[in-house]
């Protein structure tokens, strides 16, 4: 789980939302730090940057109009800065169609 992972790194001020959790239902914007979204509970927020990860794990039809509307939503949260990563040689294919002059590899 990201979350984990995050922790496991040493970012000390993760915060979760789930939205059917009686525990991680709370998000405090005052301070700052990480907070980790599911993409269902992404819609309406802005962020000063997002990260997209592991997209390599994203099994879905990039040409279906839900999948195409779940990453606008996701890639549209963003004030600044804006991250997509993945773990494979290959681009997943939900990156095809991205412009090559908006995006930069780092390796």
């Amino acid at each position: 789980m990201m979350v984990d992972y995050l922790q496991r790194e040493g970012i000390g001020a993760v915060q979760r939302y789930v939205g059917d959790s009686k525990h991680f239902r709370t998000v405090d914007f005052a301070n700052p730090g990480v907070r980790v979204f599911s993409t269902f509970s992404m819609k309406g927020l802005e962020f000063d940057t997002v990260f997209l990860p592991q997209l390599e794990l994203h099994e879905g039809d990039p040409t279906r109009a839900i999948t195409r509307m779940r990453f606008y939503v996701l890639s549209t949260r963003s004030r600044r800065e804006l991250h997509f990563s993945y773990a494979r040689e290959q681009e997943p294919a939900i990156m095809a169609g991205i412009p090559e002059r908006i995006l930069r590899e780092i390796i």
